[in-house]
């Protein structure tokens, strides 16, 4: 399950699902440096930020294994859907859902790219995705049932 819900972070880390947003500063601040003045706007990029080489190393590699070691407890810093207290509402449910269904498929089926080579880039706007729907072929495993596996009545 710890890895599982590793693998579900860095997918997010890498590819997360919006570009960015924008808050606006309710007081003057300097954020990196810069002078931002009240009511102005500030943008992030949750791409850029996720790919931050002093936080994640190796950045651009899939490695779900780095939420359990150097970035363990660390998943504030993921911003795909915002952060703080004016993150997305459902962000918790977003979570609930990826899990569910994620296990799910992981559990009842077994799936490959097929064919195998396709173009997997992705755009950003206005959502991430990517530039063509990938085609996945879903074989069905076969489970074995037992009959605590069964609903409870008879057998």
């Amino acid at each position: 399950p710890d890895y599982f819900y590793y693998v579900l972070l860095e997918v997010q880390r890498l590819w997360p699902p919006f570009i960015g947003g924008r808050r606006i500063a309710n007081q003057d601040t300097t954020l990196g440096g810069f002078h931002i003045p009240k009511g102005y706007a500030a943008v992030y990029i949750s791409h850029a930020i996720h790919r931050d080489p002093e936080v994640f190393q190796q950045p651009k590699d899939f490695l779900p294994g780095r939420w359990g070691g150097r970035n363990a407890g660390q998943e504030h810093l993921l911003c795909s859907l915002g952060n703080g207290p004016r993150n997305c509402i459902g962000v918790q449910l977003d979570n609930v859902f990826l899990k569910a269904v994620c296990g799910y498929l992981l559990q009842h089926y077994d799936w490959d790219l097929s064919p195998y080579s396709q173009d997997l880039q992705y755009k950003c706007l206005p959502v991430s995705r990517p530039t063509v729907p990938p085609m996945v072929s879903f074989t069905e495993l076969e489970l074995e049932s037992s009959a605590s596996d069964l609903p409870d009545g008879p057998h």
